[in-house]
């Protein structure tokens, strides 16, 4: 993990071409709103030197929703076209899986993604959008 950067809710890094963040929250009534994204969106920005890797979102426990414009800057931001190649989404609980599932299809179905129960599925998807995207370049 290098150079990991660390926010009260979240924790960001890139490690061997694929960029991370993990989600922190145990708090049900938390909403993360369109701030606090695009403070984690600059911190992409920062650590990828807006290079485009596959990225991992790590909501396994996590607790609480998005707003919907949290969810349309997640989408739109052209920071975020420029650095995700591709979202590999990593949970544990049906409730975050039919939240992700809602996110994809309404605000960003152009984007390849896989909603994964284990980091490692979510490795292995991503080392082959790698692989793809470095054959066609």
């Amino acid at each position: 993990m290098n150079n990991p950067i660390i926010f009260p809710k979240a924790k960001i890094w890139l490690d061997d071409g694929i960029l991370y963040w993990k989600i922190l929250n145990d708090d049900i009534e938390f909403v993360l709103g369109d701030t606090s994204v695009q403070i984690y969106i600059e911190a992409m920005r920062k650590l990828t030197g807006d290079q485009a890797f596959p990225l991992i979102i790590d909501a396994r426990d996590v607790k609480g929703t998005y707003s919907i414009e949290a969810a349309k800057l997640f989408a739109n931001s052209p920071i975020i076209k420029e650095v995700r190649l591709s979202e590999a989404f990593v949970t544990n609980s049906i409730n975050s899986r039919l939240l992700i599932a809602s996110y994809v299809r309404i605000f960003d179905s152009q984007t390849p993604f896989l909603i994964v129960d284990s980091l490692e599925e979510a490795i292995t998807y991503s080392n082959e959008i790698k692989r793809t995207y470095n054959a066609s370049n």
